[in-house]
């Protein structure tokens, strides 16, 4: 799994897959992302590092919502259907206990999770 934290995105996999997409400044302050709705398309889409992995969708839309991507942001426009889907792969990996159990704190990884549920649920309650 390569991962070094409970956030969605603190994996290998994921950051390969944002990396491969999203172009990057390194600068003093530390690694800067450039995203844009294509590039967050892409890397939703990126079946070679396997973002058809829920932890790896999750966890790219989370990433991309935390740089100010949003519903209305005009560089960075996140779908409806993009936030519906991550809710669901989200809430999906809350029920999934086999692989809850892989993490060295299963119940973190699964606050973690919840939070990231959220996190697409109050985007989608700015659409109402």
């Amino acid at each position: 799994m390569g991962a070094w934290g409970v956030k969605s995105y603190e994996n290998d996999e994921t950051m390969d897959n944002i990396d491969d997409n999203v172009e990057r400044k390194e600068s003093k302050k530390g690694i800067q992302r450039k995203w844009t709705t294509k590039s967050l398309k892409g890397a939703l889409q990126n079946s070679e590092f396997s973002c058809d992995d829920p932890q790896c969708y999750v966890g790219t839309l989370r990433m991309a919502l935390e740089s100010k991507c949003g519903l209305n942001s005009p560089r960075c426009k996140v779908t409806e259907g993009q936030l519906n889907e991550g809710y669901r792969r989200a809430t999906s990996l809350i029920k999934d206990k086999e692989y809850l159990n892989r993490w060295t704190d299963p119940k973190k990884k699964k606050k973690e999770l919840e939070f990231e549920a959220e996190m697409f649920k109050t985007e989608l309650r700015k659409i109402l």
